[in-house]
């Protein structure tokens, strides 16, 4: 498996993680940004909260700390909105 599909499929463990814990959406905003900007910066806070399960089993091989990613998008000054 490529690192780019893993990436893919770790992001979609994410949004339906976040989704499915969540009363409402949870969005993060930042003034002034752009569309491909907010994807990069995703992106990145997404891969530096990323682990790799030891045990390697299939679509389990990743684990988001989510708390992580969360503290990566505020430090790049976003902040998560509700619905």
């Amino acid at each position: 498996m490529t690192r780019a599909v893993a990436l893919q499929i770790a992001l979609s463990a994410l949004l339906l993680s976040v989704a499915g814990c969540a009363s409402a959406p949870v969005s993060y905003d930042k003034p002034g940004v752009t569309q491909a900007a907010r994807q990069r910066d995703q992106n990145e806070c997404l891969r530096a909260a990323i682990s790799t399960d030891e045990r390697a089993r299939i679509l389990t091989a990743y684990q988001i700390d989510r708390e992580a990613y969360v503290r990566c998008l505020e430090a790049r000054g976003y902040t998560a909105r509700r619905g």
